[in-house]
């Protein structure tokens, strides 16, 4: 819509000018727009103190179980290893070997 005192262009569903604030209502009637005579539902207003207090439990509930299963056998048994006693140079060393390596698998399918 366009508003008729400053030529402002608008939305429909809108009641002021988005400028200058005078009242579209008029325009709003002369296009056919739906025009309410009561006052928006706002969902912001909704009272969720109920919905935020069982998503709570269900959190709860949800952390408690989760701590109860048991993952001890999806853990691998590999010794500890503190980051002192890591080479670097031969972790660097075995990461390019492998590149190579598997580069050399793609050029023999490639080729």
């Amino acid at each position: 819509m366009r508003c008729k005192k400053c030529g402002w262009i608008s939305f429909d569903w809108l009641d002021t000018c988005g400028k200058c604030g005078k009242s579209m209502e008029d325009e709003k009637r002369a296009i056919g727009a739906f025009i309410s005579d009561k006052e928006p539902i706002n969902w912001f207003k909704m009272d969720l103190s109920a919905v935020a207090s069982e998503a709570k439990d269900v959190d709860t509930k949800a952390s408690d179980a989760l701590s109860e299963i048991d993952v001890s056998d999806l853990m691998d048994s590999a010794p500890e290893v503190k980051a002192e006693e890591i080479d670097l140079e031969e972790v660097e060393l075995k990461r390019i070997a492998e590149d190579q390596d598997f580069q050399k698998a793609l050029n023999e399918i490639a080729d």
